[in-house]
């Protein structure tokens, strides 16, 4: 509505015409009633209406002139508001259904002419027992000083749900609304390794837990990235399966050999998700494939070399082909021919006439992943023959936080020269050179020929390396291997590294704990674990009341989720149980604290709160002039 507006003009006898312009606060020109307008001026007031177009900040701007030349100007700032009671305008998010499972989703609700609404409420009521269900510290009582309620809604049960938003102006009730909203449960899925080791050309199968309220999944979909940077979401074989029947509640996953391949970067991420009969889908979880180079398969023949003054050679009865990783021997082949293969065995008597000039034999070993290795026989006419140590294969590994076995290098070692009889004597005159990959000498016991792999001392040190090892026997034959050793990563606990007493004068509040402070877990950051609590019989856990926090309260205690924001409690007394801030004794509450693999670890803390007591010495007491009793 317009109301009337006037401008006391002095020295109006000067002035012979003016100008009113309103500017909103866009500082754009409005017009607001015909009366706005350049006009004569003949009095000593200016009278016009202002009529606002809608509610808002204005600036009306009144202009003087004499002769067209302006003399003065005045600028006034007003609000103009509507005079009709606060209104809720809409609610989000518009849908009725959602499905969800520890996290809360953001709810907002529009008001209009939000500066007549102080305060509001939300309550939200199950399709149970229509009783009121706290959701989390944000469903509060507030003050209302935007045109937003924002507030986080957390299920604590599927179904049915009534959200209910109250504005009020003074403590009166001026408008309501009812959000009816169902709420589904989610599949969830969690890998059942938190990384697995691969190699190169090798198949990898991954497993996966699933829950779902449904019996059966509709099904579920993994991925596989092919850089460790996963934001750039690089995914190839995706593979998708209808109405997937689950054994044991596990999804299986293998990931064929030609996927991968060399030149990918450290890890592989593999990427799972589930979907039930309701079209929910679960969130996305991820697990690490470690990619190495695989050994090739290694081939050991009885008589590595073979010599005579002959023309006719018999060579060896049979080939030792050892598969040393899980690809297994596919196939072996002599000079291309494909030989028989029992047990790892070539079994085959190789009975070659060989013609003056022909002096070698090729034997090559195929892996199914069709890595090889060969052999060449070298036929030396003349001589004695020569029998040199063979290494075998060495393929070691361990979790993290542990040490390798003591490698007993006698072990390691065949002896191909059937003549020997004592063993033990052949092995101990053996000479060993060991190195790493860059060529540092690395030492065992000379006595004993035992080695000790040498590792990180961190705890949490992962890594894939090799060692070389060369043997050399008392007539300077030798034989060289590389052996490789990998340290895999696996899951930790987390660790509550809270004390397990907290003591207080008894009409002191406990500090507050800031969770993210008391845990650690060498796999997740902090923020990442969920605490979860049982009440004592006195005292009982509290979320500090702020917009940062998302908690569930259980009929046990409190359940608080991962955040990215600042998560704090304080332990109160429990009113329930008759006690207030002057109760003072100890009590016992049980702190839970689980990774999102579900790995956990509880702990009971005894929270107690003393009676003061003061001992003055005599001269103290002398000095203040108080005579000592008990």
């Amino acid at each position: 509505s317009a109301f009337q507006c006037s401008v006391a003009v002095v020295h109006q006898y000067l002035v012979d015409s003016f100008a009113v312009i309103c500017l909103d606060n866009k500082d754009s020109m409005i017009a607001h009633g015909s009366s706005i307008s350049p006009g004569v001026f003949d009095s000593g007031y200016i009278v016009f209406p202002f009529l606002p177009a809608s509610i808002g900040k204005y600036k009306l701007q009144v202009n003087i002139y004499e002769a067209n030349i302006k003399k003065d100007s005045l600028i006034k700032n007003i609000v103009v508001y509507n005079p009709l009671s606060p209104e809720i305008l809409s609610f989000s998010p518009s849908a009725d259904s959602f499905g969800v499972s520890s996290s809360a989703f953001p709810c907002s609700v529009t008001v209009i002419h939000q500066y007549i609404a102080d305060s509001f409420a939300v309550m939200c009521l199950h399709n149970n027992n229509d009783s009121m269900v706290a959701h989390g510290s944000n469903i509060v009582s507030g003050t209302l000083d935007t045109g937003h309620i924002v507030f986080s809604f957390l299920p604590a049960y599927t179904g049915n749900y009534h959200i209910r938003v109250y504005i009020y102006t003074a403590q009166i009730l001026k408008d309501s609304l009812v959000k009816n909203i169902t709420i589904k449960s989610i599949p969830t899925v969690t890998p059942l390794m938190a990384s697995y080791q691969a190699y190169i050309g090798d198949s990898v199968t991954v497993k996966f837990h699933v829950t779902a309220s449904d019996s059966n999944l509709l099904g579920y979909y993994t991925a596989l990235s092919l850089d460790s940077d996963t934001s750039k979401s690089h995914r190839v074989d995706i593979a998708y399966s209808a109405l997937l029947k689950i054994s044991n509640d596990t999804i299986t996953r293998t990931f064929k050999g030609n996927i991968l391949k060399e030149g990918f970067k450290q890890p592989l991420v593999c990427y799972a998700q589930a979907v039930d009969r309701r079209y929910t889908y679960s969130e996305i979880v991820t697990c690490k494939i470690n990619v190495a180079d695989t050994t090739r398969p290694a081939i050991t023949p009885l008589f590595p070399h073979v010599n005579s003054g002959d023309s006719v050679v018999q060579l060896p009865d049979s080939l030792i082909v050892e598969a040393v990783d899980a690809f297994g021997i596919d196939s072996v082949t002599l000079n291309n021919v494909k030989m028989t293969m029992i047990n790892d065995t070539v079994a085959k008597k190789i009975i070659s006439s060989l013609s003056k000039g022909v002096t070698a034999d090729t034997i090559i070993a195929w892996d199914k992943a069709r890595n090889s290795d060969t052999l060449i026989l070298t036929l030396k006419y003349g001589g004695n023959p020569t029998y040199p140590p063979s290494i075998k294969s060495i393929e070691k590994s361990v979790n993290e936080g542990h040490g390798f076995d003591t490698l007993f290098l006698d072990t390691l070692v065949n002896i191909t020269d059937t003549s020997v009889k004592d063993t033990a004597a052949y092995k101990a005159a053996l000479t060993w050179i060991i190195t790493d990959s860059a060529g540092n000498s690395i030492s065992y016991n000379i006595t004993t020929r035992k080695l000790v792999v040498p590792v990180s001392s961190d705890s949490e040190w992962t890594d894939t390396f090799n060692l070389n090892f060369k043997v050399i026997d008392k007539n300077n034959l030798s034989d060289s291997r590389v052996g490789t050793f990998m340290v895999q990563e696996v899951a930790d606990n987390p660790q509550i590294t809270m004390d397990t007493l907290y003591s207080k004068y008894y009409t002191k509040p406990f500090d507050t704990l800031f969770l993210d402070t008391c845990a650690k877990d060498p796999d997740n950051d902090s923020n990442k674990l969920i605490w979860s609590f049982k009440n004592g019989n006195y005292l009982k856990v509290d979320s500090i009341m702020s917009s940062l926090l998302l908690s569930t309260h259980l009929s046990s205690g409190i359940k608080i989720i991962p955040s990215f924001f600042t998560r704090r409690i304080t332990i109160i007394p429990d009113v329930s149980k008759g006690v207030d801030s002057t109760w003072f004794g100890s009590d016992t509450l049980q702190f839970t604290v689980t990774d999102p693999t579900g790995l956990s670890q509880t702990k009971k803390i005894v929270f107690k709160k003393n009676k003061l007591i003061i001992i003055h010495s005599s001269e103290d007491l002398k000095m203040q002039g108080i005579r000592r009793k008990d």
